[in-house]
């Protein structure tokens, strides 16, 4: 399977990109153009879509988001608001020459395709909205009701790290509580993943290659 991979320049950095498959594709089959969640994480996570370009011909293409995995993690809190990343998304279709393409967007990148799909953009055939947040409020009742599920401690250890005071930066890859037992760790699987041990290209978003320097969107 044929797969290419390079940088698309943005705002005076660098967004890493890999196109699984040939663009354009031989029998004309559009792309699709995947977006992540997070935000801080990378695309690996998502890699299985690459499967689509064996079995059906489609090309897939992902990129890792400015300030994380192998694009440049410029150290500007400026950058980090909405609008960066919904411009990230035009400026990859661009460089790419992805003139009419299929779009998906994960959790997080729900978010960034749905403003990116508000402006209109011409050449988009479909949007794909997986694990969508197009309601904070009905997200944050789903998510007060998985904290519910878990086991008393590790709920004690959740409520405890939400009542400090995060710093003006927010590390995005970092979780609201530190390291718990095994046991811990083994409770709030379910919510993430319901295989052990992760996935190994899950295990790629969140391991070295992840964010180090990103910081979380303003709102």
């Amino acid at each position: 399977m044929a797969m290419a991979e390079g940088t698309v320049p943005f705002r005076g950095f660098r967004t890493w990109y890999q196109v699984v498959g040939e663009l354009p594709a031989p029998d004309g089959k559009l792309p699709l153009l995947v977006v992540n969640g997070g935000p801080g994480c990378p695309h690996d996570y998502l890699q299985d879509l690459a499967s689509l370009a064996d079995e059906s011909g489609r090309p897939v293409v992902f990129y890792d988001q400015l300030g994380c995995g192998r694009s440049d993690q410029p150290d500007d809190p400026t950058l980090w608001v909405m609008d960066t990343f919904v411009e990230e998304v035009a400026a990859v279709r661009e460089a790419l020459g992805l003139d009419r393409v299929h779009l998906l967007g994960h959790s997080w990148g729900t978010q960034v395709a749905l403003e990116y799909v508000l402006g209109r953009p011409a050449g988009l055939v479909s949007l794909v909205l997986a694990s969508p947040m197009a309601s904070a409020p009905v997200y944050a009742a789903e998510a007060r009701r998985l904290k519910e599920s878990l086991p008393p401690e590790v709920q004690q250890v959740i409520d405890r790290h939400e009542r400090r005071e995060p710093p003006a930066t927010t590390p995005m890859w970092r979780p609201p509580w530190p390291s718990t037992s095994a046991g811990s760790a083994d409770s709030i699987r379910g919510p993430i993943t319901s295989c052990a041990p992760s996935p190994a290209c899950a295990r790629r978003s969140t391991g070295p290659c992840g964010a180090r320097n990103g910081t979380l969107p303003a709102t």
